[in-house]
């Protein structure tokens, strides 16, 4: 399930987000949705016609493995979602998650929901240091708890939204691994990122950290 839709060309946001919270398009409708209760709704449709004997996802959804994700403005949002307890992992893309140092971003947290905080495994992709979302990356890392399950992983060649206005396979693979190990417990994905034969760390364009990982 994705927030937002498929009709409007990709949002390359020159300055902060705060310039073009507010902003809408010809229609009406919000350029961004932060609203992690946006995501929320998503799942609560996904979960409701995995159900319905008439629904073309009649049976096929596994409810119980279940990732958010989102990029940028998105990582908060894709945290702040996986505070429900249904979410089984959480990653951020050229983003981070609110920390006790930095509890303010995209919208103030005010449940002591923060990164050290929480406790199903996690993945942060961002682009390096000429990322914008770097360096909040960084300091997440360091604020997750010890022993949770956690990827940090720099493609230095992209900067922020890099991958997107043209997709970089590297990146797609990356991260399609991790929700390969994740919500379909591929133990072959995981030497994509993590191991003594980590594929990723073979690539110069990779800075690679990880805990608790196989």
């Amino acid at each position: 399930m994705a927030v937002g839709r498929g009709n409007i060309p990709f949002l390359v946001i020159h300055g902060s987000i705060q310039a073009v919270a507010d902003q809408k398009d010809a229609s009406g409708n919000p350029l961004i949705v932060s609203d992690p209760a946006a995501m929320l709704r998503g799942l609560d449709w996904a979960i409701a016609e995995n159900a319905r004997p008439s629904s073309p996802l009649y049976n096929k959804i596994d409810a119980a493995k279940v990732a958010t994700l989102g990029q940028s403005c998105g990582g908060p949002q894709a945290f702040k979602a996986a505070h429900d307890r249904r979410v089984t992992t959480v990653l951020a893309l050229n983003s981070s998650f609110p920390t006790h140092a930095n509890p303010d971003m995209v919208g103030r947290v005010d449940d002591n929901w923060l990164a050290e905080n929480l406790a199903i495994p996690a993945a942060l992709f961002n682009g390096g240091p000429a990322d914008g979302g770097f360096t909040g990356a960084e300091q997440t890392y360091k604020a997750l708890p010890p022993k949770l399950p956690a990827l940090k992983a720099s493609l230095t060649s992209v900067g922020h939204t890099g991958a997107y206005p043209m997709p970089d396979l590297r990146w797609s693979t990356a991260v399609l691994a991790w929700l390969d190990w994740q919500l379909k417990g591929d133990t072959h994905a995981v030497a994509t990122f993590a191991g003594p034969t980590c594929s990723l760390c073979k690539d110069s364009d990779w800075w690679i950290d990880s805990q608790n990982i196989p």
